[in-house]
């Protein structure tokens, strides 16, 4: 029988050549866009996706930790939104669910970011 061969061991600065060069490659390609949008909040994120489903190299910046906006604050702190129609179809496409409620039509409840 022959011997499995042993990998060749791993050195640290290898690990880390590795990971900040697939780093700088995914960075380097954010350099230069076409379109900065100010702010993760609900609408800065959908116009984002919109841009850059056109084609536009966009670039989203936000101060927070998190993407979200205001769902974080204000009225959302139920962890439940309520959204019309038009929304629902924007959400339908990125696969967030929003069952509607049956007790209002044309109205459907999402769970935010």
């Amino acid at each position: 029988m022959s011997k499995k061969p042993k990998p060749a061991p791993l050195r640290e600065r290898d690990i880390t050549r590795h990971i900040a060069r697939a780093y700088y490659k995914e960075f380097d390609q954010l350099i230069e866009s076409d379109v900065i949008v100010v702010g993760a909040g609900p609408s800065g994120l959908i116009c984002a996706r919109d841009l850059a489903s056109m084609g536009f190299r966009t670039l989203i910046v936000e101060q927070a930790l998190a993407l979200g906006g205001g769902f974080w604050s204000g009225g959302y702190l139920m962890n439940k939104a309520t959204i019309c129609a038009t929304a629902n179809k924007i959400l339908d496409e990125l696969g967030v669910p929003c069952p509607p409620v049956k007790e209002c039509e044309g109205m459907y409840l999402v769970d935010p970011p």
